[in-house]
């Protein structure tokens, strides 16, 4: 058990269970005498400085399929680790499963270009050529975004894009959707559409494979052919949809 570091663990779990009696019984001094202006809060929890350490036996465990063990040696805590790597912190978000189970996930804060990885078992890859991504429920269809537009694939997995079904071209989408909105603000007026990306949901609809779109509104797709738009609206996204002949 080469990735356990037998005293590292031990001043983990003293200092939780010290820094949550003294949490406790600040909590029960307080409420017996409504909280005095003179109540001492307890010291900090001293955690913090181990979170180097102790992220790296959560890799290493991880890696030895030691999971169990873990958890006895080092019980859960997270902001003890977060709050020391505050500023190394990246939202994460899940997007959509592929055809062989592994996972795309977006890695980036709003409106800002993200990377978008593929975790599987082995680990995670960055997947090149695209910054964000959506999938049909069965993994069959993904649509993948850059600053180009968007193209649908079949059958992408975590080796393979898949073979190209459909694209959307950001200039084309914008010029229809400016056409049919000129006097509302929409994804139209985006200067980097690939950037505010709410969902995008390729529809598995076999030769007339479709692409969804949601960010402050609605975009489909189908096969060279424009339908319905939106706007946005102020407050949380509200759907508008026309329809392009």
């Amino acid at each position: 058990m080469s990735w356990l570091n037998q005293e590292i663990a031990e001043r983990w779990r003293t200092e939780g269970k010290r820094y949550a009696s003294d949490i406790n019984e600040y909590v029960r001094v307080g409420m017996e005498t409504d909280w005095p202006e003179d109540l001492t809060p307890p010291e900090e929890d001293q955690r913090r400085s181990l979170a180097g350490e102790i992220l790296g036996m959560i890799r290493g465990a991880n890696r030895a399929g030691e999971t169990k063990r873990l958890r006895e040696e080092i019980p859960p805590a997270s902001w003890p680790i977060t709050s020391e790597f505050q500023e190394r912190l990246q939202p994460v978000k899940p997007l959509a499963f592929l055809r062989d189970g592994s996972l795309l996930v977006h890695v980036g804060g709003q409106r800002e270009r993200g990377t978008l990885y593929v975790a599987r078992e082995e680990g995670l890859g960055e997947v090149s050529g695209a910054c964000f991504a959506g999938g049909s429920r069965d993994g069959e269809y993904v649509a993948l975004v850059d600053e180009e537009g968007i193209r649908v694939v079949h059958g992408m997995t975590a080796d393979t894009e898949g073979e190209r079904v459909a694209v959307y071209l950001w200039q084309e989408v914008q010029g229809k959707l400016k056409a049919a909105i000129p006097d509302l603000e929409s994804l139209a007026d985006e200067a980097h559409p690939e950037n505010v990306m709410d969902e995008v949901i390729p529809f598995d609809g076999g030769e007339e494979a479709a692409a969804r779109l949601r960010v402050r509104g609605l975009f489909v797709g189908q096969r060279g052919e424009g339908r319905a738009a939106l706007s946005r609206t102020p407050g949380p996204p509200q759907v508008q949809s026309g329809r392009y002949h």
